[in-house]
């Protein structure tokens, strides 16, 4: 989940799922939601999905990026259609309502091909913006972009936090008294090796 900010507030969240046994590969479900209604219908939610469709196809390996909205939805549904989402159809009794029967939810979705194209303006593309009254999103900047070392570190920690995991609680308690030994300048006790081959020598020159 990322947070959505505009004019220095908070205003809204956002989210890219790919779940790992509920989706394809490569699949990613998007869902945003604006908290004040004041703060819709002023492009942000527009730019979201642009700035995080972006990601996901640049930097997530994405093959298909989609999203579902009520049917009467109105804004939600053009944002979609404007940035290039194809209504693939109605999801009937897609979602519980506590005030009467479930809701039917529209499907949307883009390929990255579709995507790439829908990025490129084109005549028919722009008229249809211009006359809903809109600006093209651009592509996502670079600042959006994890910094390549940040990946690395976030790697690095993943990989140490997997190999206690596996090894069990006994790796963790031994990783945390060298660690406190060290920081109090204590000795490190010698390895299971070097004891017996002291013992050894001890034995030979006796």
């Amino acid at each position: 989940m990322l947070a959505v900010e505009a004019d220095g507030r908070l205003v809204g969240d956002v989210q890219g799922r790919c779940p790992r046994f509920a989706l394809p590969p490569g699949v990613w479900e998007l869902g945003i939601e604006l908290w004040d209604a004041a703060d819709r219908g002023r492009g942000i939610g527009r730019e979201t999905v642009a700035l995080l469709s972006s990601h996901l196809f640049d930097r997530e390996d994405a093959i298909r990026v989609q999203a579902t909205t009520d049917v009467d939805n109105v804004s939600m549904r053009r944002v979609l259609e404007v940035l290039g989402f194809d209504f693939e159809g109605i999801l009937h009794g897609f979602m519980p309502d506590a005030a009467g029967p479930p809701r039917d939810y529209a499907m949307y979705g883009v390929t990255r091909g579709a995507w790439g194209r829908a990025r490129r303006p084109t005549p028919v593309r722009q008229a249809r913006i211009e006359a809903l009254g809109l600006s093209p999103v651009p592509r996502v900047p670079d600042t959006w972009r994890m910094n390549p070392w940040l990946r690395v570190l976030a790697a690095f920690g993943l990989a140490i936090a997997a190999a206690l995991f596996l090894e069990g609680p006994a790796a963790a308690d031994r990783a945390g008294l060298l660690h406190r030994r060290h920081r109090r300048g204590e000795p490190r006790a010698p390895a299971q090796g070097q004891d017996e081959g002291k013992g050894s020598r001890a034995r030979r020159s006796g």
